[in-house]
C-alpha cells in the first residue's frame, strides 16, 4: 500500500512510549539497587580455625558467622552464642524495640503469624548492641527475607483505576470504529468503488480511530508526577503506582521506619527542683540547645549538667554518621552528649 508517512509516524510514536517507560523504569531499578544494601556484602565466618571476612553471598548452610554491634545479619542463623545481644527487626515486625535473643528457642508473636524464634538471627536485620555466634541455616531466597521478597514478587498487582478506564474507553472505541469502517466498507462496495481503494480508505479510517497520542500523553504526566515526588523524596516504583495514587482517598502505611524514623529525641527535661527546661533539635542532629523555662532555679544548670553526665556513664550506645549503634533509649542520651559538645555548654536561655 505504501503508506510510508503513516508507518514512520506510527513508529515514531511507540517508539517515544517505549523510550520514555524505559528510561523511568532504568531510574527506579537504580533507586531500587540502594535498597539492596540492606543486606550486608561481607561478614566474619569461622572457616578452617580462623575467622576471616567473607563475601556474604559465599555463605553456605553450616558456616559459623560471628555478630558484634552494628552488623547486619548476613543470612538466617541459628545462634548458639549471645551475649547481650539484641538485634533491630523492625524491617519485619515494625517493632521500635530491638528483640532480645539467647539461645534458647522462645517465640515471640511480634513477627507475623510464624513467630520471631529468640535463638534466630534474621538475614537483613541489624545488631543493636552485644555479640553472638550462629550457624547459617537459611541463606538467599530460602530465608526468611527471600521468602518475604518472593511473596512480594508473586503478588499480582491489581488493575489501577486509570487501567480499567483506558480499558473501557479502548473497548468503546474499537465498538464504534469497527462498526463505522465496516459501513464504510459496505458503501464503498455498494457504489463501485475498488475493492483496494475501499480497503485502503478502511485501514486508514481504522489508524486514525486510535488514538496513539494518548499513551505519550498519559506516560509523560505520569513521569512528571514521579518526579515531583522524587523531589519530595518519595520513591515510586512503578507508574501503575502513581495512578493508584490519584484515586487513594484511605493510605494505611507501616509507621516504623515509614512514617517515623524510630530515632528518640529528648525533648523536655524536669529536673528535682521542678524546673523545666526544653530541647531543641531533631533526630540525632547536634545542633540542639536547652532552653529553661522563666524563673528556674540557681541549681537547674548544675542538676541538667549532672544528668547529662549520669547518662553518658551509663549509656554503651553511639552514634556514628547518623546511625545509632545501641538500644534506642540510650541513643537519647549519647545524643544529647555530642549536641552539648557540639554547643560548649548547657544553654540557659530563659524561655
Amino acid at each position: 500500500m505504501r503508506q510510508f508517512d503513516d508507518a514512520c509516524v506510527i513508529f515514531i510514536a511507540i517508539v517515544i512510549v517505549v523510550t520514555v517507560a524505559f528510561i523511568q523504569e532504568l531510574r527506579t531499578d537504580k533507586a531500587l539497587e540502594e535498597l539492596k544494601k540492606q543486606v550486608p556484602a561481607r561478614c566474619m565466618c569461622l572457616r578452617d580455625g580462623h575467622v576471616r571476612e567473607y563475601q556474604a553471598r559465599e555463605l553456605v548452610p553450616g558456616d559459623v558467622v560471628h555478630l558484634n554491634m552494628g552488623d547486619r545479619v548476613p543470612a538466617d542463623l541459628r545462634l548458639f552464642e549471645a551475649n547481650d545481644l539484641t538485634i533491630d527487626e523492625s524491617s519485619f515486625t515494625g517493632e521500635t524495640e530491638p528483640a532480645e535473643k539467647g539461645i534458647e528457642s522462645v517465640v515471640s508473636k511480634s513477627f507475623g503469624s510464624s513467630g520471631s524464634t529468640a535463638s534466630i538471627a534474621y538475614m537483613g536485620t541489624f545488631i543493636r548492641t552485644g555479640r553472638g555466634k550462629g550457624v547459617v541455616i537459611s541463606i538467599g531466597e530460602k530465608s526468611q527475607f527471600g521468602e518475604l521478597f518472593r511473596m512480594m514478587q508473586d503478588e499480582e498487582a491489581p488493575r489501577t483505576p486509570l487501567q480499567k478506564n483506558m480499558d473501557t474507553l479502548a473497548k468503546k472505541l474499537s465498538i464504534f470504529s469497527f462498526g463505522f469502517i465496516g459501513i464504510v466498507f459496505l458503501m464503498g462496495l455498494y457504489q463501485g468503488i475498488p475493492i483496494q481503494k475501499v480497503f485502503n480508505i478502511a485501514v486508514s479510517l481504522a489508524v486514525a480511530a486510535i488514538p496513539e497520542g494518548l499513551p505519550i500523553v498519559v506516560t509523560m504526566t505520569l513521569c512528571l508526577g514521579i518526579r515531583r515526588m522524587a523531589q519530595r523524596s518519595a520513591l515510586v516504583k512503578g507508574l501503575h503506582t502513581v495512578e493508584t495514587l490519584g484515586c487513594t482517598t484511605v493510605v494505611c502505611s507501616d509507621k516504623t521506619g515509614t512514617l517515623t524514623k524510630n530515632e528518640m529525641t529528648v525533648t523536655l527535661i524536669v529536673t528535682s527542683e521542678g524546673d523545666e527546661c526544653h530541647v531543641s533539635g531533631v533526630g540525632y542532629a547536634v545542633d540542639g540547645r536547652v532552653m529553661f523555662n522563666d524563673g528556674f532555679s540557681d541549681s537547674a544548670n548544675e542538676a541538667v549538667t549532672k544528668l547529662l553526665e549520669s547518662g553518658v556513664i551509663c549509656c554503651n550506645a553511639d552514634i556514628v554518621a547518623g546511625q545509632l549503634f545501641g538500644q534506642p533509649t540510650e541513643g537519647l542520651s549519647s545524643q544529647w552528649q555530642r549536641s552539648m559538645e557540639f554547643t560548649g555548654h548547657v544553654t540557659t536561655t530563659r524561655g
